[in-house]
């Protein structure tokens, strides 16, 4: 599979992109005083959540999550 793409419907892009976004706030909450902690393990987590948000939020004109670098 690889990086393939594969065809999404836009609504369902959305959903899963809502639900991303809300278990990085989860994950903010949790980690709070480890994931802001610049190169940190958690640091490093939360940049590639963050990533990985911002390549749907870019799909769907949806505003970024800053990064903390």
């Amino acid at each position: 599979m690889g990086d393939e793409l594969i065809p999404v419907p836009k609504d369902l892009l959305e959903e899963l992109a809502s639900e991303y976004q809300a278990k990085i706030s989860e994950y903010m909450q949790g980690y709070k005083g480890y994931y802001d902690v610049v190169g940190s393990r958690w640091n490093r987590d939360y940049n590639d959540y963050v990533d990985s948000f911002n390549i749907a939020a870019d799909l769907l004109g949806w505003n970024k999550m800053e990064k903390i670098e």
